[in-house]
């Protein structure tokens, strides 16, 4: 098959090149949009040959109208139950529904994303980048292919998918590891369902008997403690499934932790984590980068066997056309969402 031209927005560490080199996806080239000194450092020790582009606020779809697969996994704190929960808006309140009305924002009344700025969007407003990169390039070449990765939210959801055309699929990486990630990846794409055997923690850590922390915990089981006589989240719960807490970025340890079968608290391992995002072990394992920039960019990261998954699917479609046009037809239609 043809080397595919990529191009990676909010790219990270690159796990989206780990993914189509595992799917045995050729490639022509990898353009990568990250603006975060660490991540870049990890993506050009293990990928030398990919091409940075910077800020995707910055980029011109017409420099990409031949390019053959667009990828992204913008920023999802604003979406996400254990942030602020804002979704698409500005900081004074605006709701950024539509991508005329955040080009007009940005372009027109001056909103960014400069921190302190009055003028400010919600970092999830960044998916609007990946949309009007995605419509620019299509202008072009209405045979691009695109995945989009972003946390699950019902909500929010049903506007991206009206903008993409596509309905999201479901998936929880704890399908294929020990990880409780539940994510939305809208693709046009031919997607066939992942398979796996929802293993447990203990396949990854010897004698780990579930992950541990204080993440997710429902209001329902807040508690009140001598310490603090107030409704509260306690401090820390042990999973009842057998698997991890959703890695984060956040720099606090209270996500990333388990017990052992003596009924002890451990904290995950960069290794381990590794693993349960299915990277290579020692991907991170850069000169220079600290554990605390591995931790913050593996939370960050995808589940790489989920996005090679994709990928899979996407390899066998081309293959299947030989010669005829591969990229015509639209998975998941939206009339069913």
């Amino acid at each position: 098959m043809k080397k595919l031209k990529v191009i990676s927005l909010f790219d990270g560490m690159s796990n989206g090149r780990i993914g189509l080199e595992r799917a045995g996806i050729p490639v022509d080239r990898y353009h990568a949009s990250e603006i975060e000194k660490w991540p870049i450092m990890v993506s050009e020790y293990n990928y030398p040959m990919i091409t940075q582009v910077g800020d995707v606020c910055n980029i011109d779809p017409v420099d990409y109208k031949d390019f053959d697969l667009l990828l992204g996994g913008s920023p999802c704190q604003s979406f996400s139950n254990a942030g602020n929960g804002e979704g698409l808006t500005t900081y004074d309140g605006h709701v950024v529904n539509s991508l005329g009305k955040y080009l007009f924002l940005k372009e027109v009344m001056g909103y960014n994303y400069e921190k302190g700025s009055l003028k400010r969007f919600s970092e999830s407003c960044l998916i609007w980048e990946y949309i009007r990169i995605y419509r620019g390039i299509k202008k072009y070449n209405p045979d691009v292919k695109f995945l989009l990765e972003n946390v699950y939210n019902k909500f929010w959801a049903t506007l991206i998918s009206k903008e993409l055309g596509v309905n999201p699929h479901r998936i929880n990486s704890s399908i294929i590891v020990p990880q409780n990630r539940d994510r939305h990846y809208w693709t046009d794409i031919l997607y066939t369902p992942i398979q796996g055997d929802h293993p447990k923690l203990d396949s990854i850590i010897p004698g780990a008997v579930s992950g541990a922390g204080s993440r997710g915990v429902p209001q329902k089981d807040w508690v009140k403690t001598p310490e603090n006589p107030y409704l509260h989240k306690p401090n820390f719960t042990v999973r009842p499934d057998g698997i991890a807490n959703c890695l984060t970025a956040s720099a606090a340890r209270t996500c990333r932790k388990y017990q052992d079968t003596n009924g002890d608290i451990q904290v995950i391992t960069v290794e381990q984590a590794e693993q349960l995002q299915t990277v290579p072990v020692g991907y991170t394992d850069v000169p220079g980068v600290s554990d605390y920039q591995k931790f913050r960019m593996l939370g960050n990261g995808w589940t790489v066997d989920v996005i090679a998954h994709f990928f899979s699917c996407l390899k066998r479609e081309i293959i299947s056309k030989e010669g005829i046009s591969v990229y015509n037809r639209k998975s998941n239609p939206i009339e069913n969402f």
